[in-house]
């Protein structure tokens, strides 16, 4: 409390007592507060505002994928300031997402390159904004990891050669002889799209316009003596080869010299039958496997001949009759339908 100083009046009534006679005297006292001039400051205290408190609220984009080797993150938040880093952790675990590099933009937002580990867990991980004088931020679970196959890409045309003979020797499903089959080329379809599905197909949809391209199914050779239909495909006018499967590796980030085995449906068709092939399956599998390898940084081989199934030359052939509407798919026996395909990035 400021000192104050106090000026004083006093008032009263003093009988004196002289020789014959008697005096009063009055005395008059009032007090009043002299207020001070200026207040006083201790002047071991500061008035210099606190440093502002590290926050981190927000990332953009809010999350990325297994393998992901250069991604830009926006991160926000406040109290940032030149030479801040930033980490990535899972349960205090920071070796999974990789900072690569972090520039300052603002008290509010740095911008963090990372990286992502191929197997880096698929959870939500808390950024870590750290200062150079060692101050901290920490934004809980505000980056999520995906599974790569969620991760969607631009499609990779490809040209497709269908090898006529493979290690198995001829092949069961053979090329129509013109070459590669080119994406964009004699009707052709034929790319890895954004999912990471192998798509094949000449372009005339379910028509019955005869395709630009086709292949050559040998259903000669049964699998076993028990067959006694022999599928007619020799007007056969279209084809197509899908596969995709999640539980590995898109095709386009196999690493090279890497395989692995891939649902395959591989249809075809002639003018009133469409069949499916079921590669190294039983014959009530729902799902069939073929061998995707990466040879090159460029180049893919699929077949039949590998570790995909316990019979890796032959496959379960089911037909359906495209006269009569919703006409029930027939089982039409095993045969060898060994193939060996290629294919290349344009």
């Amino acid at each position: 409390m400021p000192r104050r100083s106090f000026s004083c009046i006093c008032s009263g009534t003093v009988a004196l007592r002289l020789v014959g006679m008697t005096l009063v005297s009055v005395a008059i006292v009032s007090c009043a507060v002299d207020e001070p001039t200026a207040s006083r400051v201790n002047p071991r205290v500061s008035l210099a505002k606190a440093p502002p408190a590290v926050t981190v609220t927000s990332t953009d984009p809010t999350f990325g994928f297994q393998g992901d080797s250069v991604l830009t993150v926006h991160v926000k938040g406040s109290g940032f300031s030149a030479g801040a880093h930033s980490a990535w952790q899972i349960n205090g675990d920071t070796t999974h997402v990789h900072e690569l590099s972090t520039s300052f933009v603002s008290s509010t937002e740095v911008i963090s390159t990372i990286k992502v580990d191929i197997d880096a867990p698929t959870a939500a991980y808390d950024v870590v904004v750290t200062l150079v004088n060692g101050k901290k931020g920490v934004g809980a679970e505000l980056f999520t990891v995906k599974p790569v196959n969620e991760r969607q890409q631009q499609p990779i045309p490809i040209a497709v050669t269908v090898d006529d003979a493979g290690p198995a020797g001829p092949s069961g499903v053979r090329s129509d002889g013109l070459g590669e089959y080119v994406n964009g080329l004699q009707g052709m379809q034929a790319l890895i799209d954004q999912f990471g599905n192998l798509q094949i197909t000449p372009l005339n949809g379910q028509g019955t316009t005869p395709a630009q391209r086709s292949l050559v199914v040998d259903l000669s050779v049964p699998a076993d003596p028990l067959n006694t239909y022999p599928p007619d495909v020799s007007g056969q006018i279209n084809f197509k080869i899908l596969s995709n499967d999640y539980g590995v590796p898109r095709i386009q980030d196999l690493g090279v010299n890497q395989s692995a085995c891939y649902r395959v449906t591989f249809a075809f068709r002639n003018l009133t039958t469409s069949y499916v092939a079921r590669f190294n399956t039983g014959i009530d599998a729902g799902a069939a496997f073929l061998l995707i390898t990466r040879t090159s940084t460029t180049t893919w081989t699929m077949q039949t001949d590998g570790t995909c199934g316990a019979y890796p030359t032959w496959a379960n052939v089911a037909s359906t009759d495209l006269v009569r509407k919703n006409a029930a798919s027939v089982n039409r026996g095993n045969y060898s339908l060994s193939l060996l395909i290629r294919f290349r990035s344009l």
